[in-house]
């Protein structure tokens, strides 16, 4: 008997986004912002997830401490995932990021993964990440699929 294929399954492509978060300001809101493109600006927030063509699955974000030298610690903060419809963005997660300094090169700087089983980005939005402190000192990628 021959295998048929299953035709109501869409393809899916891997993504993969990535967003430096040392240069942000600190963001002192929960509530909803009205006319994000503009407010969502490099100094308070940076864009993790481009406006998708097609719904995208996020599986994982990731955050790791990113500093110039080796032994910098980056800084505890709450790092916000916010979904943008275009108009306005929405504080969807927070991440709670402890401050690991390592202090040789034997000892690894802050990372974690925060997995998630049904987060879809929905065609014309996109994803912004801010943090409670200015400069954290971590990046971020955002594991998922094209479906």
């Amino acid at each position: 008997m021959a295998n048929t294929p299953n035709s109501t399954v869409s393809p899916q492509n891997a993504v993969l986004f990535h967003a430096d978060l040392t240069t942000v300001s600190a963001s002192t809101t929960r509530g909803p912002i009205a006319n994000a493109s503009v407010l969502l600006t490099p100094m308070f927030g940076v864009l993790l997830v481009p406006t998708v063509t097609a719904d995208t699955k996020i599986s994982k974000i990731s955050l790791k401490g990113n500093s110039a030298t080796i032994t910098t610690a980056n800084v505890a903060t709450i790092i916000g995932l916010w979904i943008n419809d275009g108009t306005t963005a929405y504080l969807e997660k927070e991440i709670v990021v402890t401050a690991v300094t390592p202090n040789s090169t034997t000892t690894a700087s802050y990372e974690s993964d925060t997995f998630y089983d049904d987060m879809v980005i929905p065609i014309g939005s996109s994803v912004y990440l801010t943090s409670t402190v200015a400069n954290p000192l971590l990046n971020a990628s955002a594991h998922g699929a094209s479906m």
